[in-house]
């Protein structure tokens, strides 16, 4: 079930734990975009949450929305990583 991947960090990885699927592709444009995206996930909306939202496959609207009111959870330090960044939002965003 989903909620064992979350409580236990393993959805959207593998047996391996490498990144997969649809959040591995979160993973590939953070890793380029990431400050941008800090810009828009305080905000609340940009092109990085659109892109992201339909890289997981929900509305815009909701993405923006969960990236904003978690964005002290996503960003938990000055110098977080893309995969922290990506784990955590895929996980807010199942």
């Amino acid at each position: 079930s989903d909620l064992f991947g979350i409580s236990t960090g393993t959805l959207g990885c593998d047996q391996h734990g490498r990144i997969t699927g649809g959040t591995g592709k979160v993973l590939a444009f953070l890793e380029k975009n990431l400050e941008q995206f800090a810009v828009d996930a305080a905000r609340g909306h940009g092109e990085t949450i659109d892109t992201v939202a339909v890289l997981m496959g929900v509305s815009s609207d909701k993405a923006g929305e969960t990236i904003k009111e978690n964005f002290a959870f996503i960003f938990d330090s000055h110098d977080v990583s893309a995969v922290t960044v990506t784990l955590k939002v895929s996980e807010l965003l199942a």
